[in-house]
């Protein structure tokens, strides 16, 4: 990786990355409305923070990034291919194949790789590699961070907002990358590394999103018939109290009501 993740960045990255998920104002909302999947998590009854970082978030975006370092000959691949998107088939007259069963010409055609959410795609909607995307807002994601600590502690939160929404004053100008694609790519890249549960962490911070969450499918979780047979016989046992309970009372007749409010007129109490 080189220089690309130094400390000073790495440090930035982490600050950035609790700004863009603020666990524990989210888990003080939630709770006030579901009880907390498992309350004695160590994020919860050890009095330990929960952040991406804790998460292995960090580590893991740079592995990530070092990963997809030869995405780049791939991506050349794929937009060789966009250019003639036929040129692989077997056919020796794929239009005149195509033609003849009143499907559309082959100029009409296209290469999907990026439409199908199996790519990294910039925000011009094109392929792009992680080392080539993020290596160019370094230098200027550094510049901010150093132009905001010169006006004190920098309060990161406000710092975040300004990237996500493009009126950071520390963002340099005069230049074209807007703060925003980075924010956003990089909350993108922080979901995949705390959800795919391949994160370097130990157990159950590793899951500690997912956990939240109430999801509790892992990888590497497997199930058997007899897991199979467990849960069908639980759902009849539910169905079958609910069926032989007893009935509801029945409802008191009008008549048997007392009426409520003043005596008539005329009654022995007037």
């Amino acid at each position: 990786m080189g220089n690309l993740l130094d400390a000073d960045l790495h440090s930035a990255l982490e600050n950035i990355a609790s700004a863009l998920f603020p666990f524990a104002l989210w888990m003080q909302e939630k709770d006030t409305r579901f009880p907390p999947p498992q309350p004695d998590a160590p994020w919860r009854a050890g009095g330990e923070q929960l952040a991406p970082a804790k998460i292995g978030a960090i580590d893991f975006f740079e592995a990530l990034l070092q990963e997809t370092a030869a995405d780049a000959v791939l991506i050349e691949r794929f937009q060789n291919i966009s250019n003639d998107p036929l040129q692989f088939s077997p056919l020796a007259d794929a239009a005149a194949w195509r033609r003849q069963r009143s499907l559309d010409p082959v100029d009409s055609q296209s290469f999907g790789a990026a439409q199908s959410d199996n790519l990294l795609v910039g925000f011009d909607g094109k392929p792009i590699s992680r080392m080539q995307f993020y290596p160019d807002y370094w230098p200027l994601l550094k510049q901010a961070v150093q132009s905001a600590a010169g006006q004190g502690t920098i309060d990161w939160t406000a710092f975040t907002d300004g990237l996500l929404t493009d009126q950071s004053v520390f963002w340099p100008t005069n230049q074209p990358l807007k703060s925003s694609n980075f924010a956003k790519q990089f909350a993108r890249d922080l979901l995949y590394a705390m959800m795919d549960m391949r994160n370097n962490a130990a157990e159950p911070w590793k899951f500690a999103l997912l956990i939240e969450l109430a999801e509790g499918r892992r990888v590497g979780n497997a199930y058997a018939p007899a897991d199979t047979q467990a849960a069908v016989d639980k759902l009849k046992s539910v169905l079958a109290a609910k069926l032989h309970a007893p009935a509801p009372a029945p409802p008191v007749p009008p008549h048997a009501i007392p009426p409520v409010g003043s005596p008539r007129v005329g009654s022995p109490h007037t």
